[in-house]
């Protein structure tokens, strides 16, 4: 795609305020989400842990469900 942009369909507000109700989630920050093709998105996130949190394969596995199901997204980088 010559011109990468958010998709219209997805906010990526939303999509912030979802990842931090995770439990063991402190704050998500440098997210982006572009369309590879056309139904086809992509995301890049940063998802930092409350310090201590001893479960971090469990916050990394409900974020990518998370990202999939509710989202649709097809492509992920967390």
């Amino acid at each position: 795609m010559l011109m990468e942009a958010t998709p219209e369909e997805i906010d990526p507000f939303e999509i912030e305020r979802s990842l931090e109700k995770i439990e063991g989630v402190d704050f998500v920050h440098d997210l982006h989400v572009w369309s590879l093709s056309s139904g086809k998105h992509a995301l890049i996130v940063h998802v930092r842990l409350i310090e201590g949190f001893q479960a971090p394969n469990d916050v990394l596995k409900r974020v990518d469900k998370l990202l999939r199901n509710k989202f649709k997204l097809n492509h992920l980088t967390i």
